[in-house]
């Protein structure tokens, strides 16, 4: 079979339609998602739909639409849902903590971060992620969830307290002279 001018035709306009069905079409999976309890539950899932729908220009396919209204709902939303996140979050540490004996407070809001002495705890709710710290040095990441957290700072502590090796300790020892003495070396 050849091709004729109905089907060369059909097919020059086929393109541009499809490539308008395609944005509207991810312009509906956007709108249907911010229509999902789950999906305003997940900062991640909330972004890409925003970026899709500050992306869509509705007048490029012939809709009267303003999507600003929307998207500053969304955005308060997200805000009024972080800072809900943030107090059940530390409302659920400083409970967890309390279990194991600890004490545990709020050093800063943005970003989150904890103090169970002899450590630090940063989260990152976004990411939902911790990273536990020891004199400001990072020693371990885990998932934000407070469970998690404690028993890595149990494990982390045991740790301390079995201490290194003599032989383990003066490896290290040697190991942190010389690269101070290669940062202090003049060329």
């Amino acid at each position: 079979m050849h091709d004729t001018p109905v089907t060369e035709l059909s097919a020059t306009l086929l393109d541009p339609v499809t490539e308008k069905l395609k944005g509207l079409t991810q312009v509906q999976k956007a709108l249907k998602s911010l229509c999902s309890h789950n999906t305003l539950d997940s900062p991640d899932k909330v972004d890409g739909a925003v970026r899709v729908l500050e992306q869509f220009d509705p007048e490029a396919v012939g809709l009267d639409l303003d999507l600003s209204p929307l998207l500053d709902v969304v955005a308060e939303d997200q805000r009024e849902r972080a800072g809900a996140r943030g107090l059940a979050f530390g409302k659920e540490l400083n409970e967890a903590a309390q279990a194991e004996n600890m004490t545990c407070r709020l050093i800063t809001g943005d970003p989150m971060e904890f103090s169970l002495p002899p450590l630090t705890v940063g989260v990152d709710l976004s990411r939902s992620q911790a990273t536990l710290a020891y004199a400001r040095l990072p020693v371990a990441q885990m998932p934000a969830k407070p469970r998690n957290i404690m028993a890595t700072i149990q494990k982390q502590l045991k740790g301390f307290e079995a201490g290194w090796s003599s032989e383990f300790f003066f490896e290290a020892l040697l190991e942190a002279y010389r690269t101070e003495l290669f940062r202090t070396r003049n060329p």
